[in-house]
């Protein structure tokens, strides 16, 4: 049954945002913590772009929120063809004006800082109720020194907490080597109000995904490993299974 997230948590009494993630919003209570900042970890190829843009675009397609993407990574026409591969009518979206796309490269850092009172204008006149920035690994990159990257990322996250608004803000997840589990650390888990890591573990010849809530403030969520799959509808996790090599293979 899907969860009413228009209403409040039936456990928490705090109100919530769906994620777009069919079977995510099974284990964390029906969604986000409204007008929280959430950050999903994952390494390479574990899908956190697609569960960035997907809880954007089923943000304005399913539910009837305005949503706002900011790629650091791809352009938009990148994006909309690898995302269209998934069945998402992202320009019938966007000419509703429901769904806003931006993007810079890594040589564009000051033209993000020029426009991003403009991006605030945006939000608030189109009353953007989601937002997700894929990735703030990338945007750390846009600078030489540690300190400042730090001091900008926390600049960064504080600036779109502010903001009445859900947001999403994907991050590379480093794994140890040894036993190919995250490092129990994540750099910025103190500033957001969830953690959200997406694995990629190899067994023999096959990838498995799977996805883990780390954290989620004010929740109470699921503390297991859960498989995940993408599909050509986008991403499914499936908490019910265990997680194993067949559960990702079905």
């Amino acid at each position: 049954m899907e969860v009413n997230t228009k209403q409040r948590s039936a456990f928490s009494g705090i109100p919530r945002v769906p994620t777009g993630i069919f079977g995510l919003d099974d284990i964390i209570e029906g969604g986000f913590e409204k007008n929280s900042l959430n950050i999903v970890a994952g390494e390479t190829g574990s899908g956190k772009t697609l569960f960035a843009f997907q809880f954007a675009y089923m943000g304005a397609f399913k539910y009837n929120d305005s949503s706002l993407f900011i790629s650091f990574e791809e352009t938009k026409e990148e994006l909309r063809r690898r995302m269209g591969r998934f069945g998402f009518d992202i320009n019938g979206i966007e000419a509703k004006g429901k769904l806003f796309l931006y993007n810079y490269s890594p040589k564009e850092i000051n033209k993000f800082a020029e426009e991003l009172p403009q991006i605030e204008t945006q939000i608030k006149k189109n009353r953007i109720t989601r937002i997700s920035i894929d990735s703030i690994s990338t945007f750390a990159l846009f600078f030489e020194s540690e300190s400042r990257k730090e001091q900008e990322l926390i600049a960064l996250i504080d600036k779109f907490r502010k903001l009445d608004a859900t947001v999403v803000m994907s991050s590379e997840l480093k794994m140890l080597p040894q036993s190919q589990e995250a490092e129990e650390s994540f750099t910025f888990e103190y500033l957001a109000d969830s953690v959200i890591a997406l694995y990629s573990t190899r067994k023999s010849d096959v990838r498995n995904l799977g996805l883990e809530v780390v954290k989620m403030r004010g929740t109470n969520h699921s503390r297991k490993l859960n498989p995940m799959r993408i599909v050509p509808s986008g991403m499914i996790v499936y908490p019910d299974m265990p997680f194993t090599q067949s559960s990702n293979q079905k």
